[in-house]
């Protein structure tokens, strides 16, 4: 165990001991001030587990547990502030979809008439190995072999290393997510592929917003490639064209917004987006010739309505509790793209998101639409629509049955970015590149049976069944 104690003295032995009160009784005490903050970090074994097990205790030493900051640092309540069920269950959430943790409680308790916030976490393995293969249709291996590393010596960040081999190319795939730089509240990430026909890379630095009371956001972040990109086109499931065509980019984003309303029932945020764009992109066959790059500026105004609403549950996407993200949401932006500013006709791009969901006893059900588009003198110069829906049975009892189904327009879109099926997306029993075009619909309908959920109380086994259905044209 690591406890670290926040607030006055002589309250840690004491609360290592107590017995929780419910919320609602606490709340309703005339003194609701929080006067201590209580912070157990236990690793993947406890050390009761781990005294009778030498496997537990040698899984411990080969791992550094996660240290009391980074779970100090999530926290949306301080020593002196009034509790509110509200901010212990967004900070319990948080701290779940960091993935560094087998278990959370975020809770509250009496001791000595003090009242003291209690945070009690479980390590997850966090090392995770990355191993998929397959042979394609003409008998290539294709796959990935590598590692990540979730909770960087006990730090809360991400590192990942791979290699990468796909039927039309092989390298490098490297990731970092670093949160909370230098004990700041800037998060860093990059990700950088590093393949056979090119290389491309992408960076964000900056503030983001972390919970429903953040009330700024401050986002640099940028993508560049100078690499091969194909443009499929299938003419069977099993046969397929292809048009080469080589990208030269950089990109740099800029986002700033501001909360009009910040509350745990619901945020009102706007703000302004600024997009500096360097690109060529041509055809292969052409790429000796002294072609200029295309330099875009596009400035955008953006809203967004938000309304929390979550449900907890195990047994869905993996064997640990997760929070099902039910929440409203309407967004709305819209960018100009000036002929000033690079564009061979100035156009106004609209863009909408449009998310909810419900719950019903054991069965939840969510949906969202995405469209956005270029609109100038001469009508639509390009769009994207797509829309989906989500839904799930989990009874609770280690199955769960779940179905879903995207549908999607595109118009004009760049070459490589077409609706691309097959393999991994959309069609699971197809091979890559299946079904290629602007126009797709598909879908899935899976059942999971988790038989073993915990084989030495670290990971489990399971047994699912699913039918994929779709296309592309």
């Amino acid at each position: 165990m690591a406890p670290v104690s926040i607030g006055r003295s002589g309250v840690l032995l004491a609360c290592a001991l107590c017995v929780p009160q419910g919320l609602k009784a606490q709340v309703a005490d005339p003194d609701t001030r929080i006067e201590e903050i209580f912070i157990d970090t236990d690793n993947v074994f406890g050390d009761d587990e781990a005294a009778d097990n030498w496997i537990y205790r040698t899984a411990n030493s080969i791992r550094v547990r996660t240290r009391s900051r980074v779970v100090s640092r999530e926290l949306l309540f301080s020593v002196g502030q009034t509790a509110d069920s509200a901010l212990l269950a967004e900070t319990e959430r948080n701290l779940r979809q960091l993935g560094l943790f087998r278990s959370v409680q975020v809770d509250t308790t009496r001791v000595a008439g003090r009242l003291v916030a209690r945070i009690l976490t479980k390590d997850a393995w966090s090392t995770q190995p990355i191993v998929s293969g397959r042979f394609a249709s003409d008998g290539t291996l294709t796959g990935r072999l590598g590692l990540t590393e979730k909770n960087f010596l006990g730090t809360g960040n991400l590192v990942t290393g791979a290699y990468r081999k796909e039927v039309d190319r092989s390298g490098a795939q490297l990731a970092l997510r670093w949160r909370r730089l230098l004990s700041t509240q800037l998060n860093v990430s990059g990700d950088a592929l590093l393949l056979s026909d090119g290389a491309s890379g992408a960076w964000l630095i900056g503030d983001p917003w972390r919970s429903q009371a953040d009330r700024t956001l401050v986002l640099i972040g940028g993508r560049a490639a100078d690499r091969r990109r194909l443009r499929y086109r299938s003419t069977s499931p099993t046969s397929r064209d292809t048009v080469e065509f080589q990208q030269h980019l950089y990109r740099q984003d800029l986002s700033v917004g501001r909360a009009l309303v910040a509350t745990t029932r619901r945020t009102v945020r706007v703000g302004l987006n600024a997009t500096y764009r360097n690109e060529r992109i041509l055809s292969a066959a052409d790429s000796l010739l002294p072609v200029p790059d295309s330099v875009f500026w596009d400035l955008g105004l953006f809203a967004r309505y938000d309304q929390p609403k979550y449900r907890v549950v195990n047994y869905l996407d993996g064997l640990n509790q997760q929070d099902i993200d039910l929440s409203t949401r309407i967004a709305l932006q819209v960018r100009l793209a000036a002929a000033g500013l690079g564009y061979a006709r100035t156009g106004i791009g609209p863009a909408v998101q449009l998310r909810g969901g419900v719950a019903a006893g054991p069965v939840m059900v969510r949906g969202e639409i995405l469209a956005n588009g270029l609109f100038n003198s001469a009508g639509l110069d390009s769009g994207r629509v797509v829309a989906s829906v989500a839904g799930a049975l989990v009874p609770g009892n280690q199955h769960a049955t779940l179905l879903s189904l995207r549908a999607g327009i595109l118009e004009r879109p760049a070459p490589g970015s077409e609706f691309d099926l097959g393999f991994s997306v959309g069609l699971r029993g197809f091979e890559p590149h299946s079904y290629v075009g602007t126009r797709a619909v598909w879908g899935t309908l899976e059942h999971r049976w988790y038989a073993f959920p915990r084989v030495l109380d670290q990971f489990g086994l399971g047994l699912a069944g699913y039918l994929d259905f779709g296309g592309a044209w």
